[in-house]
């Protein structure tokens, strides 16, 4: 033999493979004990000794093969969050490649660039980082994109990931070390759009070509705008360049994630204005509307009203004159002295939208989730600028234009009068992707990515 058994227990080798091995060659010894090993091979005809010393060898070989073999590398994965409260299009991403044994997933929390008069952000200044408190919460490996301390950035290049997610197709709001044309030079970027687009003209402010142009791995929300943009880089595409790829919109995973809660109130109704009153990008009813949706449900006592306005709403109507910082400081003042009142400024929307009972909602990248929880909708937006894949789900919901129109539709609804819900019901089943695996699909398939490029070099 070969190997003996105090060689097999000093081999650098796994425990469980290490533990057969020596259970094997006892057996074997063990049997051998009936007989010499002289008489055995006195015995046994040559062609039986050949083929027993050639199952020695390849025990042997099968050995060393273990030993040579290296580990596989994990693969480093960086996310950037910037902006908490449109994290969840990766989060389920970041879940499905933190538990990962091929994986190790990291998120670069940066600060979110300060919005000067005028709206202006070309300038370096940035505000707190409230984004690296909030996924300490969630991810032990949170790293702090800014030292205060050293007032130093810190050096992604030097920490070599194969894959980085950037959250936003801004480059203007990133620090110029985490735009795209640098991070392109040095890693892949993939690319989760923070929002689902529904009109025409919001595929260019979610898919910035200037930003899309130094993306490796694009994945889409939707299979339209999934064939849109193999058709813009059809050459890259099928030159096996830049990935293209809709495996389900992430953001719908984590509604298969949270159970709705029993609640003291009768109903719960949530209302998402807009930001922004100019009419060229779809204005906000929220001043339409304030003052007759507090009054109403003031009244009604029995229903929770929550109120989660769009994350740059007051920051904007304050930076237009619109509202001062005393008139929004009132309105959150109402909200938390009001019982069934409730003002949601949380990074995280899902839990509030699972508990809800009836939506109202202006135009939003939330819409198409709020339609996916199967719930109504009292929608006080335009549908016409909807783009034909959004128009197909946007007929089950109830449009309203004016005052009465709303309080009519919403006493109804809150008396249980809902007759879209099955047609509704039947939609989202038949053609809305939400099975809640689309961020295991997109880790599976990096992992894929990364191993055909190790083999091919």
């Amino acid at each position: 033999m070969f190997f003996s058994i105090q060689k097999i227990k000093k081999m650098p080798i796994l425990k469980p493979v290490k533990t057969f091995l020596l259970s094997a060659k006892r057996i074997f010894q063990n049997r051998m004990s009936f007989y010499t090993e002289n008489k055995i091979r006195c015995m046994l005809s040559k062609g039986f000794r050949i083929r027993h010393e050639k199952q020695l060898k390849e025990v042997d070989r099968f050995i060393m093969e273990i030993q040579k073999k290296p580990k596989k590398e994990l693969i480093k994965i960086v996310f950037m969050c910037q902006i908490p409260s449109v994290w969840n299009s990766n989060m389920s991403t970041f879940l499905a490649a933190d538990k990962s044994h091929r994986m190790e997933a990291y998120i670069l929390a940066l600060p979110d660039k300060l919005i000067k008069e005028n709206n202006n952000v070309s300038h370096e200044d940035y505000g707190e980082n409230e984004s690296y408190q909030y996924c300490c919460e969630f991810c032990k490996n949170t790293i702090k994109a800014y030292d205060e301390e050293s007032k130093e950035w810190f050096d992604l290049k030097e920490f070599k990931p194969d894959y980085v997610f950037v959250q936003r197709p801004y480059d203007i709001h990133l620090p110029p070390q985490y735009r795209s044309k640098v991070l392109a030079e040095y890693t892949k970027i993939c690319h989760i759009p923070y929002a689902y687009s529904l009109m025409n003209y919001a595929s260019r402010l979610s898919y910035h070509l200037d930003f899309c142009d130094n993306v490796y791995a694009i994945f889409t929300e939707n299979q339209r705008y999934c064939e849109e943009l193999k058709s813009i880089y059809f050459g890259l595409f099928q030159a096996n360049w830049k990935k293209i790829k809709f495996f389900g919109y992430p953001r719908f995973d984590l509604h298969k994630k949270i159970k709705k809660e029993k609640s003291e109130y009768k109903k719960t109704v949530l209302w998402l204005p807009r930001w922004t009153t100019n009419r060229f990008v779809e204005a906000t009813t929220f001043f339409k509307y304030k003052d007759i949706l507090i009054d109403y449900f003031k009244n009604r006592p029995n229903i929770r009203f929550v109120c989660r306005p769009h994350p740059l709403m007051f920051r904007n109507f304050i930076s237009t004159g619109e509202m001062t910082e005393q008139e929004v400081d009132k309105f959150k003042n109402m909200f938390k002295d009001t019982d069934n009142f409730y003002l949601d400024e949380s990074p995280d929307y899902v839990k509030t939208m699972v508990e809800t009972d009836i939506f109202i909602s202006d135009t939003s990248s939330l819409l198409v989730e709020e339609f996916v929880i199967s719930k109504p909708i009292l929608f006080c937006g335009i549908k016409r600028h909807f783009d034909r894949e959004n128009m197909r789900w946007a007929k089950y919901m109830y449009s309203v234009s004016n005052q009465q129109a709303l309080l009519e539709s919403l006493g109804k609804l809150l008396n249980s009068e809902d007759p879209l819900k099955e047609e509704r019901k039947q939609f989202i089943k038949e053609h809305m992707k939400a099975d809640g695996l689309a961020g295991e699909r997109i880790v599976h398939f990096l992992i894929e990515d990364y191993e055909k490029k190790q083999e091919e070099n």
